[in-house]
């Protein structure tokens, strides 16, 4: 049996190797932390991460969400309408813990009047793995960007992190392609993820709300329109935890606010995601929503937003080019 002293040197062996391995962790981070938000400098999600590169305190609405938003949510669209600023912080098959990460990431240098939280991702399960990971790699992004290593450059010894690089489109993703489906009566016969709502996503859906009204901003929950993954089931499971919430809930797929997608021409993979015609009606709807409900600033003419300008003319035509 160990004696007091072999206890307390055993202890303060432990401490001493767990104090040089976050000290270690912290030393890597600084280095393999990319220096900029570009794919270039080594950004995983570049497009989703280039809110990192916007002016300060410049967007006034973000959207948080899986391949569901940034196929439906055009912030350029929103601009040209409406003069309001919005940024897509969305990944393919995001999962809350990374939502949540993301949310946290993009609210340190913007402060968004609202956070449109998009919850097809709530239906996409993610193991205690996945919830310990993105905190250890929030902690320590050397644990992210330990690829790097094969591309480091003497200046990531001494750089400091200074985020330059947006993306054009704000997060969102052109696709103008047309795969039907082939039953536009059909809803959710494709799914093939949960329809209840776990208390892992419960508890992620929570701290999201939480944080958004702390740092003041008004959450919602939003379905956007699709024919695979909308299910009655999904629908009553948000609305049952926006009312516990006290949270708005707004389902494009059902109800008063429905947007009427054409399922032949509007989606690019048989109902799934939107197309970009489709995204346009979900946009409008959107921006139109937005602009009633919200004292926002229409920042057309305004000379700090030129680059909005310059960016909305360039989406116009690229959109044009793209029909």
């Amino acid at each position: 049996m160990e004696s007091r002293g072999e206890t307390l040197r055993t202890l303060r062996n432990i401490l001493a190797i767990v104090g040089v391995t976050i000290a270690l962790l912290l030393g890597l981070s600084a280095i393999f932390q990319p220096k900029d938000s570009s794919d270039e400098a080594g950004m995983i999600d570049a497009a989703a991460n280039g809110i990192l590169g916007e002016p300060a305190n410049t967007i006034d609405v973000l959207f948080i969400g899986d391949s569901e938003a940034y196929s439906a949510f055009s912030p350029l669209q929103i601009w040209g309408e409406h003069g309001i600023t919005s940024y897509v912080c969305a990944t393919s098959g995001q999962r809350l813990p990374y939502a949540n990460a993301l949310l946290r990431r993009a609210t340190r240098s913007q402060a968004p009047r609202v956070v449109i939280i998009e919850t097809n991702m709530a239906f996409s399960a993610f193991s205690i793995n996945d919830l310990i990971s993105k905190e250890l790699e929030g902690l320590f992004p050397v644990l992210r960007f330990h690829d790097r290593w094969k591309s480091l450059t003497q200046d990531d010894l001494f750089l400091q992190p200074s985020y330059t690089c947006s993306d054009n489109l704000k997060g969102f993703r052109i696709n103008t392609g047309i795969e039907e489906e082939f039953d536009p009566h059909r809803t959710g016969s494709g799914n093939y993820r949960i329809n209840y709502l776990p208390a892992t996503a419960r508890y992620y859906l929570r701290l999201m709300v939480e944080y958004c009204r702390s740092i003041g901003a008004t959450p919602i929950l939003m379905n956007v329109s699709s024919s695979i993954n909308w299910t009655s089931e999904r629908h009553d499971a948000i609305q049952e935890l926006a009312i516990e919430l006290d949270v708005e809930f707004i389902d494009m797929n059902v109800g008063p606010a429905k947007v009427e997608i054409d399922w032949m021409t509007e989606t690019f993979d048989g109902g799934d995601h939107l197309n970009l015609a489709g995204a346009q009606k979900v946009t409008s709807f959107v921006g139109e929503y937005l602009s009633a409900t919200f004292d926002l600033v229409d920042h057309r003419g305004d000379s700090g937003y030129q680059n909005w300008e310059e960016l909305y003319s360039w989406y116009q035509e690229k959109i044009a080019s793209a029909a």
